[in-house]
């Protein structure tokens, strides 16, 4: 009975736990496109050193952990299981098809992630829904980087999408930045890993997302210092 309510506390924690971060990925650590528009302009949002990708993972596996604790105690109370089954339904072939039908099901919302394949439309250049939040939300503060950095070095800021769960090397491959132009520029040292994570740089480091973002941009497309050589 003690192992039992255990059980139970443990399952009600989790539930509120996953719900609660659930939220606070909705309502607190927002999108990218969100942040134009709340913050006028590209921010680092974390609480507690993880954002918002990083929170998405603790959610995925407090959700592991309940599905865990629920087909446990489903085990331990097996027998009141299957002769409630039996009390709601008669027929031996209809309780056999219900529960075969109640079990695909079941599997099928844990594991169809694993065999679909995403919608990729090809976007090009200020269509994606982030630049046009951009130059909705932040007009004026693009065109006095325009003036500032020349027509030709202009990086427009809803172009980029640098996240924590993103190495050092993808976003010099991706944005076509030296990896030793960013370390020189966020103070890392020359040492740093092209494979190591930016949300593990910022745990120990202390930099912020919105620094990568600032040297990315700020490397202008005929600066030949920040590019690769």
């Amino acid at each position: 009975m003690r192992l039992n309510l255990l059980i139970d506390a443990a399952m009600l924690l989790l539930m509120a736990a996953i719900s609660g971060i659930g939220i606070l990925m909705k309502r607190v650590l927002i999108t990218g496109q969100e942040r134009w528009s709340v913050y006028g302009r590209n921010v680092d949002i974390s609480w507690l050193g993880l954002d918002r990708h990083e929170w998405g993972d603790v959610h995925l596996v407090l959700g592991c952990f309940l599905l865990g604790l629920l087909v446990w105690h489903l085990l331990r109370h097996w027998n009141s299981v299957v002769g409630m089954v039996r009390q709601l339904m008669v027929g031996d072939a209809a309780r056999r098809m219900v529960v075969g039908l109640f079990a695909v099901i079941g599997l099928g919302l844990m594991i169809f992630p694993f065999f679909i394949n995403p919608e990729v439309t090809e976007i090009g250049r200020g269509e994606g829904r982030q630049v046009q939040a951009a130059v909705r939300s932040v007009a004026i503060e693009r065109t006095r980087a325009v003036v500032q950095h020349g027509a030709g070095q202009e990086h427009s800021r809803g172009r980029t999408d640098i996240r924590g769960s993103m190495t050092l090397g993808e976003v010099s491959g991706k944005y076509g930045v030296s990896a030793e132009y960013l370390k020189n520029r966020l103070g890392l040292p020359a040492a740093t890993s092209g494979a190591e994570k930016l949300g593990d740089i910022r745990r120990k480091s202390g930099i912020r997302m919105s620094e990568v973002q600032s040297a990315v941009e700020d490397c202008g497309a005929d600066d030949h210092a920040c590019r690769p050589k």
